[in-house]
């Protein structure tokens, strides 16, 4: 939360909270000893509900109400008011809080300040009654009223500060925490009324008996709450499993792998490393939600090394946990760390790390889980790259690297834009084989594809085209615009030497031409029927005429 708003709550607290006491102290400042341990069975059993909390995703559901409830029929508002606090303070002090997280006592003590006001004044003004009026004329419509009402203030003022607070507009008021809120108050009023009427009719110790079936309750609930929890995580692990393996890009497969951490776990920053060949660490990604927050360095934080090191799994829940050699590379803001390795054939290939700059924001579940998708990473990112050099491997020459001819004719049959091709062919190449040898014609045509690559505008698509041939497609270009790009490779070519060792292996100089045709397509007109016309222009109107010149499909061509 911005800080500003963090002040804004702990002046609100500070103005109305001395209000609340003012509607408390009157009415326990006369109570005798025997009074207060009367009490304190209700503040046993709301530090027993404050203890074990149902945990949804970033929300945790503490079940005060059913407790409150039995206090707010035999006491009033005022019991209920303090025994309300009392559990919040429990509850936060339970959390270990950060100093910057401390705004969570005064937010949710406003939060149930205005809840208790707002749910007493509506059971009192449909004429409810607290006290020993209880059991002489027991009201359950009412009683149902109050619960109802809390219910939705409560969750309405929550769903307000988010709403106001939290940069996120994906918050919602119906969601899954919503769901086991009203869960939850299905409990409340056979609870809290079992409660109020015990206590009526046998006192207070029986209230310390009703102890154990209310914490019996919380506890199954707090962890069936959690295996939900669990289950769902597990489910949209499996979802992952499944997707990325569907994946055939190396991009695509750690873009998944990323938001399905975001979503999981809520980290700071997710990095994920893999070997160097050297015994190191190299980034393969490193992003994180925090704009302009330093990173770990290119080799890898202390942690992530530690991991591919030893090849266990790292959890840290709080900052005073990581070791000192382990904090190399971590950002400052570092509270939480998680960490697993990238196994591959029972062999460590990467680390995968992700940290928070929450106080346990990490369990031990939520590393299984991440254990688990790693090794779904590491099978995922291996078959895209298996795929990736396949599909490069159909799709290049082998000896220049550029686009081979049956990759070029299908860019070329997809056209449906004005373009214009330029095929090059280099002049009496067989001399330079008889020369040099043909290994010494392979470097020259590696060399004058590179060339060629280096000088086509970026959007051009350079191939080649059979033997000392190449061709390139120039989208959106008029047939003039190519004859330029041709002419200036042709200077270029013209001008490189080449030095090779010839047959006897003496080193020599060597100078190749070429000639060159270019076509512009016209609306209507084959594609293939344009990669043919720029054929015929360089034979006729280059190779026939000199050669080491540009012949554009229609005019003569021009000699260098």
């Amino acid at each position: 939360m911005d800080r500003k708003y963090r002040r804004v709550i702990w002046v609100l607290w500070m103005l109305l909270f001395p209000a609340a006491a003012a509607a408390i102290v009157p009415v326990y400042a006369g109570w005798q000893v025997s009074d207060w341990l009367s009490f304190l069975p209700f503040v046993l059993l709301i530090a027993l509900a404050a203890m074990f909390p149902i945990h949804i995703r970033e929300t945790s559901i503490v079940p005060l109400q059913g407790v409150a409830l039995a206090v707010f029929l035999l006491q009033g508002f005022s019991g209920e008011l303090l025994i309300t606090q009392i559990g919040i303070v429990i509850g936060i002090a339970r959390m270990k809080l950060d100093p910057e997280d401390w705004y969570r006592l005064p937010l949710n003590s406003l939060i149930f300040l205005a809840t208790s006001s707002g749910a007493a004044a509506v059971y009192y003004a449909a004429g409810g009654q607290t006290g020993s009026a209880l059991l002489d004329e027991l009201a359950l419509g009412l009683i149902v009223l109050y619960v109802v009402t809390y219910f939705f203030i409560n969750n309405g003022l929550i769903y307000a500060v988010q709403r106001l607070t939290v940069t996120d507009r994906s918050v919602r008021f119906f969601d899954e925490a919503l769901k086991w809120e009203v869960l939850s108050l299905l409990f409340v009023l056979p609870v809290g009324l079992t409660l109020a009427l015990l206590y009526e009719i046998a006192g207070p110790v029986v209230l310390i008996l009703a102890a154990l079936p209310v914490t019996s309750i919380a506890i199954i609930l707090s962890f069936y709450g959690a295996s939900r929890e669990t289950a769902n995580q597990l489910k949209k692990v499996s979802q992952f499993g499944a997707s990325i393996n569907e994946r055939l890009d190396t991009a695509e497969v750690l873009e998944l792998f990323m938001d399905t951490c975001w979503d999981l776990f809520d980290p700071r920053d997710v990095c994920l490393y893999e070997e160097d060949g050297e015994g190191g660490l190299q980034p393969v990604f490193r992003h994180t939600k925090a704009p302009g927050s330093q990173l770990p360095p290119e080799s890898g934080d202390g942690v992530s090394r530690l991991v591919y090191k030893s090849g266990r799994s790292r959890l840290y829940e709080q900052d005073s946990e990581i070791p000192k050699l382990a904090r190399t590379g971590l950002p400052s803001h570092t509270k939480s760390v998680m960490s697993a390795p990238a196994v591959r054939a029972q062999k460590n290939v990467g680390v995968v790390t992700l940290l928070s700059e929450e106080k346990r924001a990490f369990g031990k579940d939520e590393l299984m889980l991440l254990e688990i998708m790693a090794g779904y990473l590491t099978v995922a990112m291996q078959n895209a790259r298996h795929l990736s050099r396949a599909k490069k491997r159909g799709e290049r020459c082998a000896l220049t690297g550029l686009y081979n001819f049956r990759f070029f004719e299908e860019k070329l049959v997809e056209c449906r834009e004005p373009f214009a091709v330029v095929l090059l062919d280099l002049d009496h190449f067989k001399q330079v084989n008889d020369t040099f040898g043909h290994d010494g014609g392979n470097d020259v045509l590696r060399e004058a594809a590179e060339m060629i690559e280096t000088c086509a505008p970026d959007d051009a698509l350079a191939a080649r085209y059979g033997g000392e041939e190449f061709v390139l497609l120039l989208p959106s270009y008029t047939a003039e615009e190519a004859a330029e790009t041709a002419e200036h490779l042709r200077e270029q070519l013209a001008e490189r030497e080449f030095t090779l060792p010839d047959l006897s292996g003496e080193e020599r100089k060597a100078a190749v031409t070429a000639s060159i045709g270019v076509a512009g397509s016209v609306p209507g007109e084959d594609p293939l029927d344009v990669l043919r016309n720029a054929d015929r222009a360089m034979y006729t109107g280059a190779k026939q005429k000199g050669r080491n010149r540009v012949a554009m499909h229609g005019l003569p061509g021009r000699a260098g």
